[in-house]
């Protein structure tokens, strides 16, 4: 009898500094995880960031050319630079250029 009684708490012994263990590693690869999300979505964040940039510095790039054009044409079109602008967004719109 004292035999199954010393057994008994021995394994809930070693049970319970298992399961704590579990536990403590779990937390561990938890805190990992977290810090990995947010390094990817900062990650994403500068990815999108860089694309709204680029489509930026792109669409200055055309303007200040449209803007050449018209000057160097003397406005013969009889539009704008604004005007023609607001036509290339409109054109965006219904079309898969832009």
């Amino acid at each position: 009898m004292a035999e199954r009684i010393e057994l008994l708490i021995t394994a809930r012994d070693v049970t319970r500094q298992a399961f704590r263990t579990v536990d403590r590693e779990l937390h561990k690869l938890h805190s990992s995880v977290s810090k990995l999300s947010v390094a990817f979505g900062a990650l994403g964040a500068g990815i999108s960031f860089k694309a709204v940039l680029d489509a930026t510095i792109k669409q200055e790039a055309a303007l200040a050319q449209l803007e050449a054009r018209l000057k160097s044409t003397g406005g013969v079109a009889g539009l704008t630079r604004k005007e023609l602008a607001k036509f290339a967004a409109s054109l965006q719109q219904v079309t898969t250029y832009g």
